[in-house]
């Protein structure tokens, strides 16, 4: 389900989701949940 971006302000909790990583891993923000600070960047694609 697509996350409408405007519902997204900066200082909130980001919404649940899962990505694959480069290597096909599947990985959800679930499994950082409690850490102090997440990084998320998304990447246009490689060149």
């Amino acid at each position: 389900m697509p996350i409408d971006s405007r519902f997204v302000n900066i200082g909130y909790p980001a919404p649940s989701f899962q990505l694959p990583t480069v290597s096909g891993e599947m990985i959800s923000l679930e499994k950082y949940q409690g850490q102090k600070n997440v990084v998320l960047v998304f990447l246009r694609g490689f060149l």
